[in-house]
C-alpha cells in the first residue's frame, strides 16, 4: 500500500487549500454526488454546499479540495485528465483540469462506448422506459411493465432478464414472457437509490437509501442484505460491480467492497462529545463520542479501540470506574456499559425517562432524567429512586459507597443521602464540574472551575478551599475521571482544538500533562507522545508515526513528505 500518493495540483477552479500530507478534510454537508474515475484510482464527491474533494481510492487521502459557486448535481470523468461538474440542466458549468497523466484515470485501451458503432444481433431484446411504462421487446413479441415512478430499466448482459427500479420497488422480471420474476418492496421510511447487475449476470446488487445493501440471485431468486450502519445515502456510484461508492448525509464517503460484502474504506468521522481520560496510568487517552457509536483515543499503547453500535441514539454518557469503560445512556431507556478493549456491550439499568445527566464512581451509577426523577444504583443493590420533581442539574456526582448523590446548579451543589434522604447544600460558582473523593467515607468534593481553577468541597462545614489552577491559556474544561493513588484525570480543550489529558494530585495539588490530542484536520487526529513525535491515526486508516516533521507509517515505514502541522 502507497502510504502517502502524489497530491494533485489544482490548475483551474478556486482552490481550498493545500491537502497537506495524511489530512483529509471530509464534507461538512450531505453529499450530493460520488463518482469513481474509469480506473478506479480517484473517487470524486461534492457536497450541496458545493465543496468538491477527490480522494485517492486506495488511502482515503484528500488529494483536490475545491469550492463551486453553483449547485453541482452530478459529476463526470472526461478524457483530457478532467473532471466534469454539471448543473442540474446536464450542462457541465466547471471543468477541472487536473494535472495528471491520462493514464491515472483511464487504463489503457479504456474509452467511451460509441453507440453508433455497436452492432445488435436480430431478435435480440431491448428496452424502451417512457415515463412509468418499461416495454420489452423480444423479436415480434412486446412485454409491458407499468412502474410508478419509473428510474431505470437495464437488461442484463446474458439477456435473461430486466432489472427495473423506481423509489418504492425493484423488479425483475423475464425478457421472452411477461412474467415477473421477483419483486421488492423498499420498507417503511426507506426508498431505493440503485442498482448495478454484475458482468455475467449471475447477481444484482441494489441499494436503499438507509445504507441497506441487497444481494438478489436472479436464478436462485434469493435475496441476502447487509446493513451498512453508514447514515442515510444521499449520492452513490454504482456502475462497478466490484466497488461501490457511497456517500452520505453526514459527509461521509465510503466504499463498499461487493465480494466481501463490507465497508472497506470509509472517512472517519469526527466524535461530537468527549468522556474524559481512563483512569489507568498506562493506557492514558480519551473516548471520542458520536450518536451511535463509539471510539477511545489512547496515548502510551498507540492504540484505538472501536465499539459495536449502540444499540440506540446516544443521550448521555459518562466515563465508567475501569480502563477501558464508559456508560451510555440511550434512547430506548436504558443504560448500557461499553468494554472498548472487548467491545462488549450490556445493559446494566433502566431508566425512568429520558435521561439528562449521569455519573458512575466504582460500582456506583447515577442519573436524573427530564422528569427531574433522581437515581442511583450499583451492582450490589437495587434502584433506589433519590429525590423526585427536582430541578435538573448540570453535572452529577455519586460516592463509590452509593450513599451519596451531589447535583451541580449554577450557585450551589446540593448533596442528597441516599438512606436517610438528607440533604446538605454548597455554596459555589462558575462550577462546571464536580466528582466526590475516592473515600470509604465521603468528606470533599472536587470542585473544577470554568476558568480551569480546582477546589475542594468540604463535607464537614460546606466551604471550599483552593487545591491549584491548570495552567492551558484559554482552555475550556471538558470532563473528568478517576486516576488511581488520590488523582483525577481532567480532559480539556486548548484555545487550538486540542485535547489535553491532565492528571491532578488530589493531595498535593500537582498538575501534569499526560498527553496531548492535536485536532490537524477534520479527519485525523494526533497524539503528542514526545516534543518531535506524533501519532496520527483515525478509527479507519493505518497508524502513522511523524517524528521530525517526517510521516512514517507502522505498515511499511515508507517515508514521505514534510507535514505542516506543528506540537502547539
Amino acid at each position: 500500500m502507497v502510504d502517502l500518493p502524489q497530491r494533485f495540483v489544482p490548475t483551474s477552479s478556486k482552490l481550498i487549500r493545500h491537502a497537506s500530507a495524511v489530512l483529509q478534510c471530509g464534507h461538512d454537508a450531505p453529499v450530493v454526488s460520488v463518482k469513481f474515475s474509469p480506473n478506479l484510482a480517484y473517487i470524486a464527491s461534492v457536497d450541496e454546499r458545493g465543496k468538491l474533494l477527490i480522494w485517492a481510492f486506495e488511502t482515503l487521502d484528500v488529494l483536490g479540495a475545491y469550492h463551486l459557486d453553483f449547485a453541482c448535481d452530478r459529476l463526470q470523468w472526461r478524457r483530457g485528465a478532467q473532471l466534469a461538474c454539471l448543473g442540474a440542466g446536464g450542462e457541465a458549468l466547471r471543468t477541472i483540469v487536473l494535472d495528471v497523466d491520462e493514464g491515472e484515470l483511464f487504463a489503457e485501451g479504456m474509452g467511451e462506448i460509441d453507440a453508433s458503432r455497436v452492432i445488435r444481433f436480430i431478435g435480440s431484446p431491448e428496452v424502451e422506459v417512457s415515463g412509468d411504462l418499461c416495454v420489452v421487446k423480444y423479436g415480434d413479441d412486446e412485454f409491458e411493465h407499468e412502474m410508478a415512478g419509473l428510474r431505470r430499466a437495464v437488461i442484463e448482459p446474458c439477456e435473461r432478464y430486466v432489472v427495473m427500479v423506481s423509489a418504492s420497488q425493484l423488479r425483475i422480471v423475464a425478457t421472452n414472457e411477461a412474467a415477473e420474476r421477483l419483486r421488492l418492496e423498499a420498507p417503511v421510511g426507506a426508498s431505493w437509490c440503485d442498482f448495478v447487475v454484475s458482468k455475467r449476470g449471475d447477481f444484482v446488487v441494489a441499494l436503499l437509501d438507509d445504507s441497506t445493501v441487497y444481494h438478489i440471485d436472479p436464478v436462485k431468486l434469493t435475496t441476502k442484505t447487509v446493513a451498512l450502519r453508514s447514515g442515510r445515502v444521499t449520492a452513490c456510484d454504482l456502475e462497478n460491480d466490484d466497488f461501490i461508492a457511497l456517500g452520505n448525509d453526514m459527509g461521509n464517503v465510503a466504499v463498499y467492497d461487493v465480494a466481501r460484502r463490507s465497508i472497506c474504506l470509509q472517512t472517519a468521522r469526527k466524535p461530537i462529545d468527549f468522556v474524559a481520560a481512563y483512569p489507568s496510568p498506562d493506557k492514558v487517552g480519551f473516548i471520542g463520542l458520536r450518536t451511535e457509536s463509539a471510539t477511545a483515543f489512547l496515548g502510551a499503547s498507540n492504540e484505538i479501540l472501536p465499539s459495536d453500535p449502540l444499540p440506540a441514539a446516544l443521550v448521555a454518557s459518562c466515563a465508567g470506574a475501569g480502563a477501558s469503560e464508559f456508560l451510555a445512556a440511550c434512547s430506548d431507556g436504558r443504560i448500557y456499559q461499553i468494554q472498548l478493549d472487548s467491545g462488549n456491550i450490556r445493559a446494566v439499568g433502566e431508566a425512568t425517562g429520558e435521561v439528562v445527566a449521569m455519573c458512575a464512581a466504582g460500582e456506583s451509577r447515577a442519573y436524573c432524567d427530564k422528569d427531574g426523577n433522581l437515581s442511583v444504583f450499583s451492582n450490589s443493590s437495587r434502584q433506589t429512586i433519590v429525590a423526585k420533581s427536582i430541578p435538573l442539574p448540570k453535572k452529577l456526582a455519586v460516592s463509590e459507597n452509593a450513599a451519596l448523590v451531589a447535583c451541580l446548579y449554577d450557585e450551589e451543589i446540593v448533596v442528597y443521602g441516599v438512606k436517610k434522604s438528607t440533604q446538605q447544600h454548597i455554596c459555589v460558582d462558575r462550577t462546571v464540574d464536580i466528582a466526590f473523593v475516592r473515600e470509604k467515607t465521603p468528606q470533599n468534593i472536587v470542585v473544577f472551575k470554568d476558568d480551569l481553577a480546582v477546589e475542594m468541597a468540604s463535607l464537614k462545614d460546606s466551604t471550599t478551599s483552593p487545591l491549584c489552577r491548570i495552567d492551558i491559556p484559554h482552555g475550556a474544561f471538558i470532563s473528568h475521571a478517576h486516576a488511581p493513588k488520590s488523582a483525577i484525570f481532567g480532559l480539556l480543550e486548548s484555545e487550538e482544538g486540542h485535547k489535553v489529558v491532565v492528571k491532578i494530585s488530589l493531595k498535593t495539588g500537582q498538575v501534569s500533562e499526560v498527553l496531548r490530542i492535536l485536532a490537524c484536520g477534520r479527519q485525523i487526529w494526533a497524539a503528542a507522545l514526545s516534543p518531535e513525535t506524533l501519532l496520527l491515526r483515525n478509527d479507519i486508516s493505518m497508524v502513522k508515526i511523524v517524528s521530525g516533521f517526517k510521516a512514517y507509517s507502522f505498515d511499511d515505514w515508507t517515508r514521505s513528505e514534510p507535514l505542516e502541522i506543528g506540537l502547539c
